[in-house]
């Protein structure tokens, strides 16, 4: 039929949650510890950090066991992990470096809607 228009929507069944942030000075060998609270329905976890010198963001479980790792040397650090459980998570980031650093670092928990 001439001038007919078949439209389409969908909704995505995932989304993200609520991101956390923190800007930090890092001294020498200084580090910092973020949590994320991860609600039902929650797949993964994004944390970025930013900052001048050698990073390194550690993503851990509730239990107290390290997920993932991810260095960044003069510039960004980035990790997106998987996650079985609900919980408190927690982000570490650690200034590897001699010198201070000023750290951005964000979390965000992925999942279903």
């Amino acid at each position: 039929m001439v001038g007919e228009h078949r439209a389409s929507t969908s909704t995505s069944t995932s989304a993200a949650g609520s991101t956390t942030s923190v800007l930090s000075a890092l001294g020498p060998l200084g580090s910092l510890v973020q949590s994320v609270n991860v609600p039902v329905g929650t797949q993964s976890i994004s944390a970025v950090a930013s900052g001048d010198g050698l990073l390194r963001v550690i993503i851990v479980d509730p239990s107290g066991v390290t997920l993932a790792t991810a260095d960044g040397v003069n510039g960004v650090a980035v990790l997106d992990k998987t996650v079985s459980s609900t919980g408190l998570y927690q982000v570490k980031v650690l200034n590897l470096g001699t010198n201070l650093t000023q750290t951005w670092t964000a979390a965000t928990p992925f999942g279903v809607r």
